[in-house]
């Protein structure tokens, strides 16, 4: 699919944000979410917009997304995904909802001063992460 806005630039989409089910509440899905806000808002291209595609049988993350700002922009109908459940893969028609969230620059954490609500592990779970793809 193409992700480009009218003007022919590409758009930021997330993809396949998730956290184990364990984990779920913590304030890690939150944290990985701002961080990916925080990467469109710094890469200095002038993207004020990021998109995702969740399924709408998904309804938990989608009221998820809600609260965090992102609307509904369309349902697609025409989405597959994959049972693994058996021997052999099947593909399976499913309906994803197209979501959008409005950028502004905000506040992040920065040397120790914090204007979210994450705690430090989720901040340095994420900073760990992001310091190991740069450092290559």
């Amino acid at each position: 699919s193409n992700n480009s806005s009218k003007g022919g630039k590409p758009r930021p989409y997330l993809s396949n944000l998730s956290v184990v089910e364990y984990a779920r509440k913590s304030g890690i899905g939150s944290t990985l979410l701002d961080a990916c806000e925080e990467a469109v808002l710094n890469w200095n291209s002038g993207h004020t917009e990021i998109v995702l595609q969740v399924e709408e049988d998904n309804q938990s993350a989608i009221k998820w997304y809600k609260r965090r700002g992102w609307k509904f922009v369309f349902a697609d109908p025409t989405c597959r995904r994959y049972d693994t459940s058996g021997f052999f893969l099947r593909e399976s028609r499913i309906t994803k909802y197209a979501m959008i969230k409005r950028l502004e620059p905000k506040q992040f954490r920065v040397n120790g001063n914090d204007d979210s609500s994450n705690d430090d592990f989720g901040f340095y779970f994420v900073k760990k992460i992001r310091d190991s793809f740069s450092n290559n």
